[in-house]
């Protein structure tokens, strides 16, 4: 069964608002055939590894991700056609973690030292670059557009106790500073859009009074702008496409409410109104990649298990759906974490197999 075509889920992603009550609320017209299957295809590991977690895929099929080896557990990979091949980390490094990839195949993310600093990072064509910082010790790189702009956060006080980062945007080898919230204690640029024109983050005033700010759209005029949160003191996001739809997780009470432990549900913001994704599996979900048709992939787990157990979903019709379920019949994966989507409608992440958790590239039937 073939998925609807990347321009058929454009069309059918067109929204509109219906006042209900006084109300405003989103309806979204996607509509994708839920009777979808998937092949499951191992990634594998890197040499002397066991596990292995697939992060990001671009519309050529081309995968990162991390998995250990026998000098680390968390080391870098790149995936195409079969083969996967480390990439490098560089002098004093001992881990890193790749967050996304573009078309041209240049990827960004994070590399940490002996010391756990962590530094953004760029490889391409087998070099790795580091990117810099805000002017404190430490940065990330979470996201990449078509073009090669890259975003993130760093700090930007060389005094390492004084932990308060902002969001940066790298562009033609130089780093510039988004500016901070009035007041704020932190904020970040996690994603940006394939076209480069669409950025979104998150930030907090106040780590101990609830001066909510959570998903933050940064606009070349108003600088950030604050869209909510789902009640809770604290979002992560994830990505944002081209028509400035916002995915990630948000908090949605505190420990108390929750029974001394932190619940947090996919979210997906769009027309300004933060629409909560809810659940399928244990009491938490995070919305993870998002692709041009305006499908969603995630993660749903248990925190009152330990360890978590997980269950990867694909959003469908407005309904999350656990990836497991959409495998062929005797199939014997379980499909543990959904990273990431293509328009192709590919997703990566991480699948069970028995005893054995490897980076998994699920392709729709």
């Amino acid at each position: 069964m073939q998925m609807s075509s990347t321009r058929e889920m454009s069309r059918r992603k067109a929204t509109t608002l219906q006042a209900i009550g006084g109300c405003a609320f989103l309806l979204s017209a996607l509509t994708v055939n839920a009777q979808v299957t998937y092949k499951v295809t191992d990634l594998g590991v890197l040499p002397g590894g066991s596990t292995s977690t697939a992060t990001a895929i671009n519309e050529n099929g081309v995968v990162v991700g991390h998995g250990d080896t026998p000098e680390n557990w968390q080391r870098p990979f790149r995936w195409e056609d079969g083969v996967m091949v480390e990439l490098p980390l560089g002098a004093g490094a001992t881990r890193a973690w790749p967050n996304d990839i573009n078309d041209a195949g240049r990827i960004v993310g994070s590399v940490m030292d002996d010391r756990s600093q962590q530094m953004a990072t760029m490889w391409e064509d087998g070099i790795r670059t580091e990117l810099g910082t805000l002017g404190g010790i430490q940065s990330a790189a979470d996201s990449v557009a078509e073009s090669g702009k890259v975003v993130g956060w760093g700090m930007y006080h060389p005094d390492i106790t004084i932990r308060r980062w902002r969001p940066f945007v790298y562009e033609d080898g130089v780093m510039t500073d988004l500016g901070s919230l009035p007041g704020g204690v932190w904020n970040s640029a996690r994603a940006i859009s394939k076209n480069g024109q669409q950025i979104a983050g998150d930030g907090q005033i106040s780590r101990r009074t609830p001066d909510l700010v959570g998903v933050i759209q940064y606009d070349p005029v108003n600088g950030a702008v604050p869209m909510g949160t789902l009640g809770g003191m604290q979002t992560y996001t994830t990505a944002i496409d081209d028509d400035g739809w916002i995915i990630g997780s948000s908090r949605i009470g505190t420990a108390t409410d929750n029974g001394l432990f932190f619940v947090e549900h996919a979210f997906l913001c769009a027309a300004d109104r933060m629409i909560d994704l809810g659940v399928i599996f244990g009491n938490n979900s995070r919305a993870n990649g998002l692709n041009g048709g305006g499908v969603i992939v995630g993660t749903c787990w248990d925190s009152e298990e330990t360890p978590w157990e997980k269950r990867g979903f694909v959003r469908f019709d407005e309904a999350l759906v656990d990836l497991t379920t959409l495998l062929p019949n005797g199939n014997e994966w379980i499909v543990l974490e959904a990273m990431d989507i293509n328009d192709a409608g590919q997703i990566v992440g991480r699948g069970r197999l028995g005893d054995v958790e490897h980076a998994i590239l699920l392709t729709p039937q």
